[in-house]
């Protein structure tokens, strides 16, 4: 089993454009991981892994949520060499229960990738990944496509410094108030309700917050950028340090940006 024990902060909460409907939170998150692995042979091996995982936040509590999922993974290597390339291919299914009904979604995951070693000291990870969300709430049904590139680089025998780089074509969300706290009516998001491919009350944030807040999906491009130290502290312990920056570019010039930092302590037992 492994545990991941996190807090972090997220600078644009609800993703929205104008500053007046953006919410920032901090949050906690545990993730617990098992897996099965079963070698084929010495070059392929199936791996099944079952997670859980909560996520609460400070502000916006009816946003906590509990996760499970379930992972199917085959890998294999079809040449066997320090710098050969391995392949893998995975199918995930996972549960959001959210305090609020509307926000409860099942997602399903497929995903191929491919990982070598460029150096000794430096590893590439680049894939493709489908993901389709169906949720109560008609709004927060999404789908996406997906392609990522990661890179590791081993600084010596307890640091690791690694980058990311995805890019996101399909639906996105956001948040926005349709009357603020002073109980007058918004008129800047009727461009929204022109644009947004599905458009209904939000639960969580108008409970949570003042106003009245409404949720809208879009089609969307999606860049997202980050960079973490990875720091062992034994040879099943370590913690991590990271920043996630995300830009989003929305149909009818609609753009939002977020950063979430984090700080994790793995352990393996």
């Amino acid at each position: 089993p492994n545990t991941i024990s996190t807090l972090g902060t997220d600078s644009n909460l609800t993703r929205a454009q104008d500053e007046k409907n953006i919410i920032s939170d901090r949050f906690a998150r545990i993730d617990l991981s098992v897996n099965a692995l079963f070698e084929m042979s010495f070059n392929k091996a199936i791996i099944i892994e079952p997670s859980f995982s909560y996520q609460a936040f400070q502000f916006t509590p009816s946003l906590n949520r509990s996760e499970f999922s379930t992972s199917a993974i085959y890998r294999w290597q079809n040449t066997f060499g320090y710098n050969s390339p391995w392949y893998q291919v995975m199918g995930k299914y996972e549960y959001w229960h959210t305090d609020v009904k509307q926000r409860r979604s099942h997602i399903n995951k497929v995903q191929a990738m491919s990982s070598a070693r460029l150096t000794t000291v430096i590893t590439w990870i680049a894939g493709v990944e489908w993901q389709k969300r169906l949720s109560e709430g008609s709004v927060f049904d999404t789908s996406q496509t997906r392609a990522f590139l990661n890179f590791d680089y081993v600084l010596n025998n307890q640091a690791v410094l690694y980058g990311a780089y995805n890019f996101i074509k399909g639906d996105t969300l956001s948040s926005v108030q349709s009357a603020y706290c002073n109980g007058l009516t918004s008129t800047s998001i009727y461009p929204l309700i022109v644009a947004s491919e599905e458009i209904e009350w939000d639960q969580a944030f108008s409970e949570d917050h003042c106003g009245n807040w409404l949720s809208y999906r879009l089609n969307a491009s999606t860049h997202t950028a980050s960079l973490g130290l990875n720091y062992g502290l034994s040879h099943r312990t370590s913690i991590d340090a990271s920043i996630l920056h995300v830009m989003v570019n929305a149909t009818d010039d609609i753009e939002y940006e977020r950063q979430i930092f984090q700080f994790s302590l793995l352990k393996g037992f």
